[in-house]
C-alpha cells in the first residue's frame, strides 16, 4: 500500500506546482489582439476623412505590405462590418511592392524593412494613399505610432496634395505637427518598448524555468514507471523480503530527490515572481512617466499654438499696417501729381478761354457789324425795287417781271441770312440761367406749331422730361428747330411722327448729365454728311424741296455746347434720325 501512496503525493505535487506558475505565465501575456483591433479601426477612420478625386470603382481595395497574419484577418474582420466610401472592402496582404496598380490604399509597419522613398517613387501617380507606421516624421503622406496604449498620427499636406487628395478639416485638426511633439512621443514608445522588452525576457526566463520543471516531472514519470515496473515485480510470489526492502529504500531516496527538486524550484518560482512583480512595478512607474510627460507635452503644444496663433495674428496686423502706409502714401504722391498737373491744366485752359473770349467777342461783334452795316444798302435795294416794280411793271414784259421776281426773292432770303447771323451771333452771350420745365416748354411749342402740326397730322410724343437747368429762350429754340425739322423732312404722304425722351447717365468724364433724343422717321441723313449738316448754312437738299436758311442746326449745336453738352445724330436713309444732346445735370 505504500508504493500507490507515493506515487499520488508526487503527482500532487507536480500538480499545485504547475497549476500556480501556469496562471502567472497567462497573466503576462501582451495583448497584441487589442493593439491590432485599434490599428485597423484607425486605419479606416483615417481613409474616411480623405476624399480620392478620381472613379474608385465598385469596390475598395486595401494592400496590407506586412506579414502579420493577425493583424491582415483583424482587418478583414472589419471589413466585413464596415464599408468605405460607400462601397465594398477588399483587404490582400502584398510581401513586395510590385504590381501596385488598381487599389486605394497601403499600409506598411517600419518593422517591415521598406524603403519608404523607394515606396513613395512606386505610386506617385497612382493616386493612393499611403498610411506608414513608426516612419520619420513628414515622411510619408500618413504616419501613425502607438503611445501609451492610444495611436497617434501626423500628416504630410504637400504629399497628399501633390498626388490630389482633398481631406477633411478634422483630419489635420488632430494630427501631429511638429518634429518635437513626434521625437517626444517616439521616445516615449521607445521607452515602452524597452519595458515590453525586459518583460518578454523575463518571460522567457519563467518559460525555460517551466520546461526545466516539465523536465524534472518527466524524470518523476519515469520514475514512476520504474516504480510500476517494480511494484508488478514485488507482486510476484516468488521476489524475495529483501528486494522489496530495497526497492522501497531506493524509492524513499527517489521521492526525497524529487521533494528537493520541486522544493529547489518552488524557491526559484518565487524568486521568479518578485522579480516579475519588479518589473511590474517599473512598468507602472514608466507608465506614470509617460502620463506625466504627455500631461507637460500637451501644455507645451497648448503654449506652441497659442504663440503661433499670436505670431500670425501680429504678422497679419503688421502686413495690413504696412500696406495701408503704403497705399496712403502712393495715394498722397498721386494726388500731388495729379493737383500739380490739374494746376498746370487749369492755368492753360485759363489762357485759352481768355484768348478764345477774345476771339469770340471779336467775332460776335464782326458779324453783328457785318450784318448791321449789310442791312442798310439790302433796305435801301429792296425799296428801290419795291418802288420800281409799283411805278414801271406794267411796262415790263415777261422776261423784266420773272427777273424782278428773282430780285425781290434774293433780297427777301438776303435779309433772312443776315437775320439769321445776328441771331446766331446773340446765342450764348446770356448766362443767367434759370430751372426750365421741359415738359411744360415742349407743351407750349406744340401750341405755337399747332398749324403747321396740324397741316402735316404730325403726332409728337413726350416721355419723362425733366427739370433742367439753362436760358428759357435758346432752349425753346433748340427744341423748336428739331421739332420743326422732324416735321419738316418728312416723305409726301407719311405721317410725321416725333418721340422725345430723357435719361440721367454718367458720361465717360463720370459726370451726370440728361441725355434728350429727339426721334423722327423722316427722311434720313447719309452717314458722310453727319457731321456737315451742324455747320452753318449747310442745306442737304435744294430750296425747292425744302425750304429754309441751313442754320437751324447750327443753332442747335451752338446752344448746347453754351450749355455745357454735346450733340450727335444717329441716323438711317429713309428710315429716320435721332437728335441726341446732353445737358449737365444740377
Amino acid at each position: 500500500m505504500k508504493l500507490p501512496f507515493s506515487i499520488f503525493f508526487i503527482s500532487l505535487t507536480v500538480f499545485i506546482y504547475l497549476t500556480s506558475i501556469l496562471p502567472i505565465a497567462a497573466r503576462t501575456k501582451p495583448s497584441y489582439q487589442i493593439q491590432d483591433s485599434q490599428r485597423a479601426i484607425i486605419i479606416f477612420n483615417l481613409a474616411q476623412q480623405v476624399t480620392w478625386l478620381n472613379d474608385i470603382g465598385k469596390q475598395f481595395k486595401i494592400v496590407i505590405l506586412d506579414n502579420d497574419e493577425q493583424l491582415t484577418n483583424k482587418i478583414k474582420l472589419l471589413a466585413k462590418k464596415r464599408d468605405l466610401k460607400g462601397r465594398k472592402t477588399k483587404i490582400v496582404k502584398f510581401k513586395s511592392i510590385e504590381n501596385l496598380d488598381n487599389i486605394q490604399l497601403l499600409y506598411i509597419n517600419k518593422k517591415s524593412n521598406f524603403n519608404i522613398d523607394k515606396i513613395l517613387n512606386q505610386i506617385r501617380g497612382k493616386h493612393i494613399l499611403l498610411i506608414t507606421e513608426n516612419y520619420d516624421y513628414q515622411s510619408s503622406m500618413v504616419n501613425i505610432t502607438l503611445s501609451n496604449n492610444q495611436f497617434q498620427y501626423e500628416i504630410n499636406t504637400g504629399l497628399l496634395e501633390k498626388e490630389k487628395f482633398t481631406y477633411l478639416p478634422s483630419l489635420k485638426k488632430y494630427a501631429i505637427n511638429s518634429s518635437e511633439v513626434w521625437r517626444a512621443l517616439y521616445e516615449t514608445k521607445k521607452s515602452l518598448n524597452e519595458a515590453v522588452i525586459e518583460n518578454k525576457q523575463q518571460k522567457e526566463i519563467i518559460k525555460n524555468k517551466i520546461k526545466e520543471i516539465e523536465y524534472d516531472k518527466e524524470k518523476i514519470n519515469l520514475n514512476r514507471r520504474v516504480i510500476e515496473k517494480l511494484s508488478i515485480e514485488n507482486s510476484l510470489k516468488d521476489k524475495k523480503y529483501e528486494e522489496k526492502i530495497i526497492l522501497e529504500k531506493k524509492l524513499a531516496q527517489t521521492i526525497k530527490k524529487n521533494a528537493e527538486v520541486i522544493n529547489s524550484q518552488k524557491e526559484k518560482i518565487k524568486i521568479s515572481a518578485n522579480e516579475i512583480a519588479v518589473q511590474q512595478r517599473y512598468l507602472n512607474n514608466q507608465k506614470k512617466q509617460v502620463s506625466a510627460q504627455k500631461i507637460i507635452l500637451d501644455s507645451q503644444i497648448k503654449k506652441i499654438n497659442y504663440q503661433k496663433n499670436t505670431n500670425l495674428i501680429l504678422l497679419a496686423l503688421s502686413t495690413l499696417l504696412f500696406f495701408s502706409l503704403l497705399f496712403i502714401y502712393k495715394g498722397y504722391v498721386t494726388k500731388n501729381k495729379l493737383n500739380k498737373k490739374l494746376e498746370e491744366k487749369n492755368i492753360a485752359i485759363y489762357k485759352q478761354s481768355k484768348i478764345l473770349e477774345t476771339k469770340n467777342s471779336e467775332l460776335e461783334q464782326f458779324a453783328y457789324i457785318a450784318s448791321h452795316d449789310l442791312q442798310e444798302p439790302l433796305n435801301t435795294i429792296t425799296s428801290f425795287i419795291s418802288l420800281i416794280k409799283e411805278d414801271h411793271e406794267k411796262h415790263f414784259n415777261e422776261i423784266a417781271k420773272e427777273s424782278m421776281g428773282y430780285i425781290v426773292d434774293a433780297s427777301s432770303r438776303m435779309k433772312k441770312l443776315i437775320n439769321s447771323i445776328l441771331d446766331y451771333s446773340r446765342l450764348g452771350r446770356v448766362k443767367n440761367y434759370t430751372i426750365v420745365n421741359t415738359q411744360k416748354l415742349l407743351l407750349e411749342i406744340k401750341a405755337d406749331l399747332k398749324t403747321v402740326i396740324d397741316k402735316k397730322n404730325a403726332e409728337i410724343t413726350l416721355n419723362n422730361l425733366p427739370k433742367i437747368k439753362g436760358t428759357h429762350t435758346e432752349l425753346r429754340l433748340l427744341f423748336q428747330n428739331l421739332i420743326s425739322n422732324g416735321i419738316k423732312f418728312c416723305k409726301p404722304g407719311t405721317k410725321p411722327k416725333i418721340f422725345i425722351d430723357c435719361d440721367l447717365i454718367t458720361n465717360d468724364m463720370n459726370t451726370k448729365v440728361w441725355k434728350f433724343s429727339v426721334k423722327d422717321n423722316g427722311i434720313g441723313i447719309a452717314k458722310k454728311h453727319e457731321k456737315r449738316i451742324f455747320n452753318i448754312f449747310q442745306r442737304l437738299h435744294s430750296k425747292d424741296n425744302y425750304e429754309g436758311t441751313g442754320i437751324g442746326l447750327a443753332h442747335c449745336k451752338k446752344i448746347v455746347e453754351s450749355h455745357g453738352g454735346d450733340i450727335w445724330i444717329s441716323s438711317e436713309i429713309n428710315k429716320g434720325t435721332t437728335f441726341y444732346f446732353t445737358i449737365p445735370f444740377s
